[in-house]
């Protein structure tokens, strides 16, 4: 396995809002990862660190492969309706624009190229996304970044992309809240959750199960923990009675004998021991 990137230590604060505390992650060439968390977790705020659009505050983005190509899909609100004429004034390819009019045909986006101004200019945010993943797909990226990439797209586009990740050769990242879309498309869910990450091997149900599982084992360790922890709390209360007894009966055993000295310091010995033992429990 080669590593493309390493995140160490990365930090990331807006204001007073701790985003991401401590992310140690490593990422191979090739793999498919689904990055999944709360809303408000962080998984945008990473992904445009490992983009660079964003600067974290402490910690290192390491990267393993130089100069490598990153495509990242926004969601749609970030988009124009001028996708396909950007591509033409900035110079692509005429393969790439033919990889570009292939894949937004297979999304249901039709003779793209033989739309006027007022087609372009009324694209809805699902329409958007569309051409903006057609473009990314058709520039033939060696990273890859979707952010929710199912939302606007139908069951035939959904198909299409599942089919078109298993042919690519690059390394894909996902955020998404779509179950059956990650199930399909990922080996490796990567959790935020507190600022630090979470790693399972495997699609998103058995994120679920294992999750689930670990829950439980931890929820068992701590029951039983609790257990130990009422048991020794018994025991010290129990010695911290014994020892204000035997103290009590050091001093009243010294003035019964009338040994005040050599007496109470003989049964305060007995007194000591219990004390040694209360230290040792707590």
């Amino acid at each position: 396995m080669t590593l493309l990137l390493s995140c160490r230590g990365i930090r990331k604060d807006f204001g007073d809002l701790n985003v991401l505390k401590d992310i140690n992650l490593d990422i191979v060439i090739g793999e498919r990862i689904g990055l999944v968390g709360r809303n408000g977790a962080g998984k945008t705020t990473l992904a445009n660190i490992i983009f660079r659009s964003v600067k974290q505050d402490k910690g290192e983005v390491i990267w393993y492969k130089k100069d490598i190509k990153t495509g990242y899909l926004l969601q749609s609100t970030f988009y124009t309706s001028h996708i396909f004429n950007d591509m033409i004034a900035k110079g692509e390819s005429e393969y790439s624009l033919k990889e570009f009019l292939k894949a937004s045909s297979h999304l249901g986006m039709e003779k793209v190229k033989e739309w006027d101004i007022e087609r372009f200019s009324g694209l809805s945010g699902g329409e958007k996304t569309k051409l903006a993943l057609a473009n990314i797909w058709s520039s033939k990226p060696g990273l890859l970044i979707l952010d929710e990439p199912t939302n606007h797209l139908d069951l035939q586009g959904i198909q299409w992309l599942v089919e078109e990740m298993k042919k690519y050769n690059g390394t894909i990242i996902i955020i998404s809240h779509d179950r059956y879309f990650l199930d399909k498309s990922v080996h490796r869910i990567i959790e935020i959750e507190e600022g630090v990450i979470n790693n399972y091997k495997g699609n998103y149900s058995f994120y679920r199960d294992e999750k689930k599982r670990r829950y439980e084992s931890q929820l068992h360790e701590y029951m039983v923990q609790e257990k130990y922890r009422e048991k020794i709390a018994k025991e010290i209360k129990q010695l911290k009675n014994w020892s204000s007894k035997a103290h009590r009966e050091s001093r009243k055993k010294a003035i019964d004998t009338g040994n005040k000295s050599g007496g109470k310091e003989h049964n305060r010995v007995k007194a000591k021991k219990k004390d040694k033992q209360i230290k040792s429990k707590l």
